[in-house]
C-alpha cells in the first residue's frame, strides 16, 4: 500500500493534479499568446489606409427621405475616393451631377422606386453605369422592382447597405469601378414606355 502511494506521488511530482496541472498552464499559455496575435492583427487592419481611387467620378442619387443613409454612404466612400463624392436627390440636381459623375450609386428603397423621374434623369445621361445599393430591407427581391428601378437595373445583384459592416465601402468601390467598366463600353439603353403589336 505504501508503495503504490509513493508511486502516485512520483508520478504527480508531488503536487496534487501534476501533469494535468501542467497541461492547463500550457494551454492558458497558447491561448494568452494567440490573444496578444489577434489583438495585433486587428490593430495592424485599423491602421491600413485603403487605396485611394485616382479620377473616379461618383454619384449618389437618392430619394429625399433617404439623405442619412446617403450622408452615411458618402462618409464611408470619400476616403478611397481623390474627387468629390456628389449627391442627387432631385431631378434637376441629379441630372446636373452626372454629367460630371461615371457611376451612379442608386440608394434602393421604396421612396426611390416611386421617384421615376429621378432614376430617368439620372438614366439619360448614365444609363450603363448604375449600381444598386439596398438601403430598404422591404426591396431586398429585385423581382418585386417596379417602373424606371427594374427598367434600368437589370440583374439581381445589390450590395446590402441595410446594416453597414466595415467592409461595405470595400464592396461599393469594386462595384463602383465595374460600373465604369461596364459603361466604357455599352451603347446606351433606348428610353420608351409602351410597345404596341397587333
Amino acid at each position: 500500500m505504501v508503495r503504490g502511494k509513493s508511486l502516485i506521488a512520483r508520478f504527480n511530482g508531488g503536487r496534487a493534479g501534476g501533469a494535468h496541472a501542467e497541461v492547463n498552464e500550457a494551454a492558458q499559455a497558447e491561448a494568452e499568446r494567440q490573444a496578444v496575435v489577434v489583438d495585433q492583427a486587428e490593430a495592424e487592419t485599423e491602421l491600413v489606409v485603403p487605396e485611394v481611387l485616382n479620377d473616379l467620378s461618383v454619384l449618389i442619387v437618392h430619394d429625399p427621405a433617404d439623405e442619412t443613409v446617403a450622408e452615411q454612404l458618402v462618409d464611408a466612400i470619400q476616403p478611397r475616393l481623390s474627387v468629390p463624392v456628389r449627391t442627387g436627390s432631385h431631378v434637376a440636381e441629379a441630372e446636373q451631377e452626372a454629367k460630371n459623375a461615371e457611376v451612379a450609386l442608386l440608394l434602393v428603397s421604396k421612396k426611390l422606386e416611386d421617384n421615376w423621374e429621378l432614376i430617368e434623369a439620372v438614366a439619360k445621361i448614365l444609363p450603363n453605369s448604375f449600381v444598386p445599393i439596398l438601403i430598404d430591407e422591404a426591396m431586398a427581391n429585385t423581382k418585386d422592382w417596379m417602373g424606371a428601378l427594374a427598367w434600368y437595373i437589370s440583374d439581381d445583384l445589390f450590395i446590402n447597405f441595410c446594416k453597414p459592416t466595415k467592409d461595405a465601402a470595400d464592396w461599393v468601390m469594386a462595384e463602383a469601378l465595374a460600373a465604369k467598366g461596364r459603361a466604357a463600353g455599352a451603347p446606351g439603353r433606348r428610353s420608351f414606355h409602351a410597345f404596341v403589336a397587333h
